[in-house]
């Protein structure tokens, strides 16, 4: 995750400006592939959950920049595993073996919360509400989600209190989609500051595609470059 992490501070790629319609075209199918209109908050709320988690156990929510809440400088594993909401409306007790589970894992070292947190979703099945998202993509319609694979996670700060407080980076590998098609995909993208972040190979390297609510913007090694997603065109 440190590599992972430093291409996003420092970008190893640089923008064809002559060709860069053709590079919007393919970031844009990328974009559809993942799923920033409901995944980063799956992922928060598993945070939220784990932060609380830990909470309940007594031990510190402090990383490697704060010092112990507690005295007594404690190691501990502490595992967070929730089962996936389903795609039934009806209120019912949760079924793992209907809906699935997402697990996440975080180790405490020496009283003090590890950066890295990583976990699995099993057959998590979880619906779309868009007026209940706190993505910048936003989707009209409900729907019903998947995701089946292990992931790894890098926290930006402590755990959150809310969904849209968390700030972390995501790298995912397995299943993902709708309840009717699922494909293999393998992704990272970045939580950071109220906006979405993801990695974009180009021929010499990587790219990071910050994605707002209206336009892009295309840092690179050799600039940054703002895109409007309407009109396509950039300066």
């Amino acid at each position: 995750m440190t590599d992972l992490a430093a291409i996003y501070d420092n970008p190893t790629g640089t923008i064809d400006v002559t060709n860069i319609q053709a590079a919007l075209t393919a970031i844009d199918a990328r974009l559809t592939e993942l799923h920033l209109d409901w995944l980063p908050d799956l992922v928060a709320e598993g945070l939220m959950r784990l932060g609380r988690r830990i909470a309940d156990t007594g031990l510190s929510e402090e990383g490697d920049a704060g010092a112990p809440s507690k005295r007594t400088v404690i190691d501990a594993v502490v595992d967070m595993t929730r089962i996936c909401r389903g795609w039934s409306d009806t209120p019912a007790t949760p079924d793992a073996a209907a809906n699935g589970t997402f697990l996440l894992t975080a180790v405490v070292d020496d009283g003090k919360l590890r950066q890295d947190v990583w976990g699995s979703a099993s057959a998590c099945r979880t619906r779309l509400e868009p007026e209940t998202s706190s993505s910048v993509v936003n989707a009209n319609l409900a729907a019903n989600l998947s995701i089946d694979g292990p992931l790894n996670v890098r926290l930006y700060g402590p755990l959150p209190l809310s969904v849209g407080a968390a700030q972390f980076l995501l790298l995912f590998s397995g299943r993902l989609g709708t309840d009717d098609r699922t494909s293999e995909t393998s992704f990272d993208f970045r939580v950071l500051d109220g906006h979405f972040d993801f990695r974009f190979a180009v021929s010499d390297g990587d790219i990071i595609v910050e994605v707002g609510a209206t336009s892009i913007s295309l840092r690179a090694a050799n600039g940054t470059f703002t895109c409007d997603l309407a009109s396509r065109s950039c300066q």
